[in-house]
């Protein structure tokens, strides 16, 4: 964790102090709510290479123009990356995110340029997920609460942001499968102005 602070520590106001930081605890990529629409990506993906192709081959056969190979490559290397995604989601989530909360924000920092924060006047709900392990989520602001679970990797990833003219505000974050979830809990508790939802 102090490697963690010392990288956060690189991106903040002078006066600003990490009071908390941690990254995602390992977790299953098909674990209950996230099993299905993962296995049904990874099929429609595969079915979707194998029309494509399919249907490009047969198409310039019948024309009697030849198969350009790179054709069907970029098909499958498309779907393959589609297919992935959720693969890689989790080896970012896993390895590269550090959450933080300071005295003034809390924080999503993947690296120096790559930055999300948001500010405690900014929080208007905030919700804790105990896992029963000790684990769980804190999800921040009533755009991340409104989504379904099975979507709280993807806020993680990428916090929700709310855009009007050159201003972004972030609206809803979420730290996933964090260790310390009550303490991260009674930190919020503190230095927001809301109670948990």
């Amino acid at each position: 964790m102090s490697s963690d602070i010392g990288e956060i520590n690189r991106i903040l106001d002078d006066d600003e102090k990490v009071e908390w930081a941690g990254r995602a605890e390992p977790f299953q990529l098909l674990d209950g709510i996230h099993k299905t629409p993962i296995a049904l990506r990874w099929v429609i993906c595969a079915v979707a290479a194998v029309v494509l192709t399919s249907w490009y081959i047969m198409t310039v056969t019948s024309s009697g123009v030849g198969v350009k190979i790179f054709v069907p490559v970029i098909v499958v290397f498309g779907a393959l990356f589609f297919a992935l995604r959720p693969v890689l989601d989790k080896g970012t989530l896993s390895k590269k995110i550090i959450f933080a909360l300071t005295d003034k924000r809390a924080v999503v920092f993947r690296s120096i340029r790559d930055c999300v924060f948001m500010d405690y006047d900014k929080v208007d709900e905030f919700r804790v997920t105990d896992k029963g392990n000790g684990n769980g989520d804190v999800i921040l602001g009533a755009a991340a609460i409104k989504v379904p679970e099975r979507k709280l990797r993807d806020i993680a990833l990428m916090p929700k942001i709310k855009y009007s003219g050159e201003d972004e505000t972030t609206i809803g974050m979420v730290f996933y499968n964090i260790a310390e979830v009550q303490k991260v809990k009674e930190l919020l508790g503190k230095n927001t102005s809301v109670t948990e939802n």
